[in-house]
């Protein structure tokens, strides 16, 4: 995995892919949630989509891309709906038409994909 640089709040910020537990999207931003920390960048997902391990992140909903290192359980729910759980306790829902290629990435061995 590689480095993120990110231009949030004014100030240029250096992350490590390994730290980013998952990407939001949030109108014309996104959410880059790290470090226990939440770094706010103009843009949008697809945009950083491009620049990220597609190996090790998977677009878990058309607003949210997951690192899949950092899933802690994945938690299924009544009518095949499937949510994430990260290890700071936030849960990111996968969509329906996403669910199986998200679940596929976290066997051992899968492979993610980004878009």
């Amino acid at each position: 995995m590689g480095k993120l640089v990110l231009r949030a709040s004014g100030k240029v910020v250096a992350l490590d892919e390994t730290d980013v537990l998952w990407l939001e999207a949030s109108h014309n931003y996104v959410v880059f949630h790290a470090n226990g920390s939440r770094y706010v960048v103009r843009g949008t997902l697809e945009t950083f989509i491009v620049g990220l391990d597609p190996r090790c992140f998977v677009r878990a909903h058309r607003s949210a891309v997951v690192n899949l290192a950092r899933v802690s359980r994945v938690e299924h729910h009544s009518g095949s709906r499937v949510t994430l759980l990260l290890p700071t306790g936030e849960r990111v829902p996968v969509s329906r038409s996403r669910a199986k290629t998200v679940l596929e990435a976290l066997k051992p061995g899968g492979t993610a994909i980004a878009s």
